[in-house]
């Protein structure tokens, strides 16, 4: 046990440091640039605190190679599961925000009106470009922002499903562990997410509703995220699907009237009803880890 709390004294210790700082100066990171920049690299704090308690307790039986060792024979299926399902999932969440919530669909959003009145772009964009503007969007959040978010993913997923799941596992069962390491990576979101972060501002409870929904959403994506780290043996496909996650969440926000809006339910899966697909599979995994033993990947 003293392993697992010397891991998240390191990881919540300088990742709430570093956000502390930046709340004194950003209170909104809702279109803050450099604040945004500060939160990316901040995902490599669960991964220092990873190799920092590697270092100190040396009896560490499983290699570090086994965690970066890609394992893509006979794996290819999560790597594209990985790589999809957020987007299958965004889709369907948004889906059944929007058809329950029908009045807050709008194709005439602020976010269109911005770039269809930005001079900036030296292109006059008319409606009739709004389908290829959200292709493009698609097309960024599908094909370059996996890979691109998946190098500040890598920092999270070496913290939470390289250490912090196998460990708790190892002490209280995969179901157990799986809410437990949630709850605990959504309580580390918690300063960001009273700064906006996924949720905005104005919503009711805030900003303790907006911490507990980042919970739920932490749990049962965590779950999926540790299904197939399990089923790879490799953090690697975690991390890709962490970071898909990341490029493709926001999209339905493209098409809310005001994207700053309450955002406690939806359209993102992090919402609560954004987010009933992914707690489907969620505790579909969770149920799965349950059954099976971990595995012991052999080393190469």
């Amino acid at each position: 046990m003293k392993k697992i709390i010397t891991f998240l004294a390191i990881t919540f210790g300088l990742t709430w440091l570093c956000w502390g700082l930046l709340s004194l100066k950003v209170t909104d990171l809702n279109g803050a640039g450099i604040a945004q920049v500060v939160v990316a690299f901040s995902m490599w704090f669960p991964g220092i605190g990873f190799f920092i308690t590697r270092a100190l307790f040396k009896n560490e039986k499983q290699p570090l190679s086994l965690l970066f060792y890609p394992r893509f024979k006979g794996h290819i299926r999560y790597y594209i599961a990985a790589w999809i399902s957020p987007l299958i999932l965004t889709l369907l969440g948004s889906a059944l925000y929007f058809l329950i919530f029908r009045g807050t669909f709008t194709m005439d959003s602020e976010f269109f009106r911005t770039v269809m009145d930005n001079p900036a772009s030296g292109t006059e964009i008319t409606e009739a470009m709004i389908p290829l503007i959200i292709i493009s969007q698609v097309a960024s959040g599908v094909f370059f922002g996996p890979l691109f978010n998946m190098l500040f993913a890598l920092g999270e997923e070496l913290g939470w499903r390289g250490f912090l799941f196998p460990e708790l596992r190892k002490r209280m069962g995969a179901k157990k562990a799986v809410l437990l390491s949630g709850v605990i990576w959504g309580l580390w979101h918690a300063p960001i997410t009273a700064m906006g972060h996924n949720y905005s501002f104005g919503y009711w409870g805030y900003p303790w509703t907006g911490i507990l929904a980042m919970c739920v959403f932490c749990t049962f994506f965590g779950s999926f995220l540790a299904y197939i780290t399990e089923k790879t043996g490799s953090i690697w496909p975690a991390a890709l699907c962490h970071g898909a996650v990341n490029a493709i969440a926001g999209l339905p926000l493209l098409f809310l009237e005001d994207m700053n809006a309450n955002r406690l339910l939806g359209p993102a899966i992090s919402g609560f009803i954004g987010g009933i697909p992914l707690a489907v599979l969620g505790i579909w995994c969770m149920f799965r880890l349950q059954r099976g033993n971990a595995p012991e990947p052999e080393v190469r």
